[in-house]
């Protein structure tokens, strides 16, 4: 698959609202960003940050650097 294949399927997961599929496309090791994230709030989560937990009232990221 390529890149544009993988971008386009994860979008067509989040559009179903498949949330745990798209989240098993996620390397062990990935990062997510948010570069433009307003001053102080964080712009990087790694490592154990569960992007599941959204779904959960009151939730938050977790292990977030």
């Amino acid at each position: 698959m390529t890149a544009a294949e993988l971008y386009r399927h994860g979008l067509r997961l989040l559009v179903k609202k498949d949330v745990p599929g798209w989240v098993d496309l996620w390397d062990a090791d990935g990062v997510l960003e948010f570069p433009f994230a307003p001053q102080g709030r964080m712009t990087s989560y790694r490592d154990c940050w569960n992007p599941l937990g959204v779904q959960q009232p009151g939730a938050d990221f977790v292990g977030a650097n």
